[in-house]
């Protein structure tokens, strides 16, 4: 079985503290823990330890700047792991002029990536969710619509008079080419209409076709097909789904950053509690480490 590693950090300058340190490190080896003795200011990531010792000397009643700032840069890896913290310093800066330490146990230790998975899931989940609704509003839109045209739309015979001419610029009802003719019909009530229809390109005088007109008999597009509906309602599903879940995984982003900020600012909050309780300094301002930066 692989030894637990445990990372010992220590903020010292003439060397007090960072013989603790070392002590610290070989009494853990002693008890078969992989103990890592480094500087405090060489330590930018923790999360490759099961638990961690960090300590600085006390001056002036405060800790060590460089083990203040070895704290705050690895606050977030720190409160998921086992923490240990000691001091230094001459007796009446610390518990009884011994060395003072305090454990630490993680809170929700390996619970933040399964919780953003989830957020992140449930985000995922809602937009598909405001997708479907959206397409299915859209199909529905669609057919109403439809409904509505074709109960306006008639199909009836042309006669074209012309040949078909090709317009300036090419005219297309979804993939087919259509050129333009000139061209004859009767519209519901039997009344004759005359004008230019879109025909397919190069047919010949006196060529039948069929085309929709309106109510007025004017020639105008078909009602739409079910196929343009589907298309229609999927791509509105996909872009609200898109929109939902950008905006979504935005708030989440959000969310996290200020919840980060919170929880630092309670690290600093729990700092300024917990220092003068495990340094044992009576004021501010009371003894004279003998480790400064």
């Amino acid at each position: 079985m692989n030894a637990k590693r445990v990372l010992v950090a220590y903020g010292s300058k003439s060397g007090a503290t960072a013989g603790i340190a070392e002590e610290i490190g070989r009494t853990l080896r002693d008890d078969g823990f992989d103990a890592v003795v480094l500087p405090a200011d060489t330590v930018t990531d923790v999360s490759g330890y099961d638990g961690v010792v960090l300590g600085g000397a006390l001056y002036a009643g405060h800790w060590t700047g460089k083990a203040r700032r070895c704290a705050r840069r690895n606050a977030e890896q720190l409160r998921h792991r086992p923490l240990w913290l000691f001091s230094s310093g001459p007796g009446e800066a610390t518990l009884n002029g011994r060395c003072g330490m305090l454990h630490y146990e993680p809170s929700g230790s390996g619970t933040t990536p399964p919780r953003r998975r989830a957020t992140l899931v449930f985000v995922l989940l809602i937009a598909l969710i405001c997708g479907a609704v959206a397409a299915g509003s859209l199909w529905s839109a669609g057919a109403e619509t439809d409904r509505e045209l074709a109960a306006h739309r008639h199909q009836v015979t042309a006669t074209t008079t012309g040949p078909a001419k090709d317009p300036p610029v090419a005219t297309r009802y979804g993939s087919k080419a259509r050129a333009v003719a000139p061209a004859v019909w009767e519209q519901p009530e039997h009344v004759r209409r005359s004008g230019n229809i879109h025909v397919p390109p190069a047919t010949p005088q006196g060529r039948t076709v069929t085309i929709w007109v309106d109510d007025a008999g004017a020639p105008a597009r078909p009602p739409g097909s079910a196929a343009d509906r589907a298309l229609t309602a999927l791509s509105g599903g996909v872009a609200a789904a898109g929109v939902i879940g950008v905006a979504g995984a935005g708030v989440v982003l959000l969310v996290r950053r200020r919840t980060e900020a919170h929880r630092l600012a309670a690290w600093e909050r729990e700092w300024e509690q917990v220092e003068p309780v495990w340094s044992g300094r009576l004021h501010r301002g009371s003894g004279a480490g003998n480790d400064d930066e």
